[in-house]
């Protein structure tokens, strides 16, 4: 996002006006964007703001406090807590005023409106990712933006839906086939699979973006899940594809171990926003259905087999 604003003016100057009116907005020329941010906490150490976004001449600085899924942070002033955005105002208005900007603003942008507002002149409007993007997409579609941001912003427009808004972009009946013909596929690969690792399998159990099947072993759990182009278990920028994933007993992330990574397991977020070690095989699909469950399920046992040998102990 920070690019975008540094790239685009009309993205800059619209995104702005989200927080503090385009009336505002209307005399200045040139907009700025800086991430390393930081004022000095009144009780001491430093306040780090997400983003700042200034004009020139010194006319505003708005600084935007982003949240996507952490919970708002709060500090104790006094008597009373303060959440973030009214500390930002309280610290930023102990600056000296002839090296600040003629109008300063704290705002945030957040899912939902994760901030109370407060009666702070000093708080500019609470902003979400939805008009975030409903923003975005106007300018696009409008033309208004400047063409060498445009991929970009294209982009971003799909990761804020699928990766913050957690919106289902796949088709019901494309999630439908892929599970039906993944059912296939684990229930193929079960027995076998589970009597080579020494593990217990489970029964293929549909999720919403997909269908898994886990193997238990006293040490360790294997998830194997077939997941749309899309999903939430899915990565951005994949293909409907089968995913590997090593966990404790008890379905918890491992702690960070080169074994793991010797195994090809890579520590990922998927588009839900969990982090744990997976491998993804990419599958070739048609709207969903699977053209060959048997290679497929050879593909999966060798690719598995391959990764925990590699990674045998402690885990195998």
């Amino acid at each position: 996002m920070a690019w975008l604003l540094d790239r685009s003016q009309v993205f800059a100057r619209e995104f702005a006006g989200l927080f503090l009116g385009c009336d505002v907005l209307a005399d200045i020329k040139q907009f700025g964007t800086q991430t390393q941010v930081s004022l000095p906490n009144p009780s001491g150490g430093l306040l780090w703001p997400d983003l700042s976004l200034a004009g020139d001449a010194r006319s505003f600085e708005l600084l935007i406090e982003v949240k996507v899924g952490a919970t708002p942070n709060e500090y104790p002033d006094g008597e009373e807590i303060l959440l973030q955005p009214d500390m930002y105002a309280k610290a930023w208005r102990l600056r000296p005023d002839k090296t600040q900007a003629r109008l300063r603003r704290v705002g945030t942008l957040t899912k939902g409106f994760d901030f109370d507002r407060t009666e702070d002149e000093w708080r500019a409007r609470n902003v979400t990712w939805l008009d975030n993007r409903d923003l975005l997409r106007q300018l696009i579609d409008n033309g208004d933006l400047e063409p060498g941001v445009v991929p970009v912003a294209r982009d971003f427009c799909d990761v804020i839906g699928q990766v913050v808004l957690h919106e289902a972009l796949v088709a019901p009946a494309h999630v439908g086939a892929l599970q039906a013909d993944g059912r296939k596929v684990l229930m193929g690969i079960r027995d076998q699979l589970g009597a080579v690792i020494g593990a217990t399998p489970g029964q293929p159990a549909k999720h919403k973006d997909g269908i898994g099947l886990l193997f238990r072993h006293p040490d360790w759990t294997l998830w194997v899940i077939v997941t749309p182009a899309g999903g939430m278990y899915n990565l951005f920028g994949n293909g409907d594809a089968a995913a590997f994933c090593l966990l404790t007993p008890g379905e918890k992330p491992l702690p960070d171990e080169p074994r793991v990574q010797a195994g090809g397991f890579e520590r990922h977020r998927d588009l839900s926003g969990y982090r744990d070690d997976r491998i993804y095989i990419e599958l070739d699909t048609v709207d969903g259905a699977i053209a060959d469950f048997e290679a497929v399920g050879n593909q999966i046992i060798e690719r598995m087999l391959a990764a925990l040998r590699a990674c045998r102990p402690p885990f195998i």
